[in-house]
């Protein structure tokens, strides 16, 4: 959702409830990218990044001290799966930043 509303970047590892991104938070990263990056150079930070914040959240459940944060996010239609619409328009700009 941040590269279709142009919102800042990151990863969050975070615990999995019965709402779409609403659990505690046990990790989470800033990314510096641009909504003018490609996908391609998206995704790609993202995997470079994952496996760093996937190590971290696993020592960090090993300390009986750690306690995760609160997710801050409501539930809303900007933060579930898309309907047909906005997938189909949210294509036509993934398909053009590809080739920028």
């Amino acid at each position: 959702w941040s590269h279709v509303n142009g919102k800042e970047y990151g990863i969050t590892i975070h615990f999995i409830t019965k709402n779409v991104d609403c659990g505690s938070i046990i990790v989470q990263r800033k990314l510096n990218l641009s909504p003018n990056d490609s996908y391609y150079n998206i995704i790609k930070q993202i995997f470079k990044e994952s496996s760093n914040c996937v190590l971290e959240a696993f020592s960090l459940l090993e300390n009986s001290k750690f306690k995760p944060k609160t997710m801050k996010m409501t539930i809303d239609k900007t933060n579930g799966f898309p309907t047909l619409k906005q997938a189909l328009f949210h294509r036509k700009i993934f398909k053009r930043r590809k080739y920028e």
